[in-house]
């Protein structure tokens, strides 16, 4: 489970009062996308540490799912599903 401790949070809240709720979500959104974008290079790192010689296939395995305004959710998956071959999630 990942865990976020944010500090000045009230501070941050009085910046932002005058922004419209559209922007609010728009910055949500990228920055949901961007930490899910950061978690994909560390899962890729330790895909490429953790395995011998992985194949490209399987090093790339990793997939973000952006977050958009009305979606403020990303998410980090790996690849499971491939044309031909064993998947990434079965090596």
């Amino acid at each position: 489970m990942l865990s976020i401790q944010v500090n000045g949070l009230n501070e941050a809240l009085a910046s932002i009062k005058d922004m419209s709720e559209r922007r609010i979500k728009a910055a949500a959104a990228t920055a949901l996308t961007r930490t899910a974008r950061e978690i994909e290079k560390k899962w890729q790192g330790d895909i490429k540490s953790n395995i011998d010689r992985p194949t490209k296939r399987t090093s790339e395995a990793t997939v973000v799912l952006k977050a958009t305004a009305q979606r403020l959710q990303s998410e980090v998956k790996l690849k499971d599903k491939v044309g031909s071959g064993m998947s990434p999630a079965e090596y």
